[in-house]
C-alpha cells in the first residue's frame, strides 16, 4: 500500500518525507511485522503528529473490522433472504417446491 503524507506542516527536526515513510509501514506495524525498535519509532511519531495519528487510527479500525468474525447470524439470514427474494423477483431463482 502506498501513502502520500497527509501532513501539511513540518515536524521540527524530522527529515522531509518522514510522515510518508511512517504511513507506508502502517499495516506492518498493525500486524506486528516490525521490530520492536521500528514499532517504537512509528508510535513515537504518531504520538507527536496528529495527521499521522488520524490515518493510523483509521487504518487500525478498518483492519479490525475486516478481521472481525461476523457473529450476527440473524442479520446474515435476513440478508440472504432479501437477496434470494430479489433474485426470484428478477427471475434468476426458482422458488423451491416442498
Amino acid at each position: 500500500m502506498s501513502y502520500d503524507s497527509p501532513c501539511t506542516h513540518t515536524h521540527g527536526d524530522l527529515p522531509s518525507g518522514h510522515c510518508a515513510e511512517m504511513l507506508r509501514q502502517v499495516y506492518d506495524c498493525l500486524d506486528g511485522r516490525l521490530t520492536a525498535e521500528r514499532r517504537a519509532e512509528i508510535e513515537a511519531h504518531i504520538g507527536k503528529c496528529p495527521c499521522c495519528l488520524k490515518a493510523y487510527d483509521f487504518e487500525a479500525k478498518l483492519l479490525a473490522a475486516i478481521k472481525a468474525p461476523c457473529t450476527e447470524d440473524a442479520k446474515i439470514r435476513d440478508l440472504r433472504g432479501q437477496i434470494l427474494k430479489a433474485l426470484e423477483k428478477d427471475g434468476f431463482c426458482r422458488e423451491q417446491q416442498a
